[in-house]
């Protein structure tokens, strides 16, 4: 278990750093331009004392416990709007597009937004993995009503108003086979030190432990859909998803 809870940090801690080097290089190759320089060192700044939360975990008493915290009424759109340039910078060199498609209905979800952001991140580095070649990662959101009837995909989904957020790719998909196994910790089918097989298994771990539940669209040649559904809070009054 600590074996599991340090690589996950790591994983995450490596992504930021990621974006602290695009950021970087972006004000190194354009050093005259004094506004870019302001907007990408804040960038590196929101970033740095992101990695620097993540290493708190490692230097607390109980790793795990210390990446709770209780749950906040959160808008779903401005989750994924805060970490729209983080995803961008992760997306910057290679031939992926990033697009949004946020329904204004979607609404708000009790969850911990740094938590939600964690989950945005990965799947979109994850289906920017899964386009070697390029292609198209798309962020959805929108509000739906499951009734009495259900969701064949989804039995366990009681009736209600559910909050979805959906990360879709073009990419090469996945067969029967890997689609069973890609939330187990450490399963990948990249080489060996091109990933660490953790991001979707955290994606798995928090969209559980927030009430979620998640389902997989893939197939070979076909790209892959992760689509979560959040029980909506309908209240109005949401809290802030300002970066720490």
């Amino acid at each position: 278990m600590e074996r599991y809870i340090a690589s996950r940090v790591a994983h995450d801690l490596n992504n930021l750093l990621l974006v602290i080097l695009a950021s970087a290089e972006m004000i190194l190759d354009a050093p005259a331009d004094q506004g870019l320089a302001w907007a990408e060192a804040r960038e590196i700044r929101e970033t740095a004392l992101r990695g620097a939360a993540l290493t708190r975990q490692l230097l607390s008493s109980s790793p795990r416990e210390a990446e709770r915290r209780p749950p906040a009424r959160v808008e779903l759109n401005a989750v994924v709007r805060r970490e729209e340039q983080l995803l961008r910078r992760l997306l910057r060199g290679t031939r992926a597009e990033l697009r949004l498609a946020l329904g204004p209905e979607a609404g708000a979800i009790d969850a911990d937004p740094d938590q939600l952001g964690r989950v945005i991140l990965n799947l979109v580095v994850n289906a920017r993995d899964a386009m070697p070649g390029g292609g198209t990662v798309t962020v959805v959101t929108d509000a739906v009503r499951i009734g009495s009837a259900g969701l064949p995909q989804c039995p366990e989904l009681a009736p209600a108003a559910y909050a979805l957020l959906a990360v879709r790719d073009t990419g090469i998909g996945m067969d029967e086979t890997t689609k069973a196994r890609i939330f187990e910790p450490f399963f990948t089918t990249k080489a060996p030190g091109a990933g660490t097989g953790l991001g979707l298994a955290i994606v798995a771990e928090i969209v559980r432990d927030s009430g979620g539940t998640i389902r997989v669209e893939s197939a070979p040649g076909a790209g892959s859909s992760f689509v979560i559904y959040w029980p909506r809070a309908e209240p109005p009054t949401v809290a802030s998803v300002e970066r720490a």
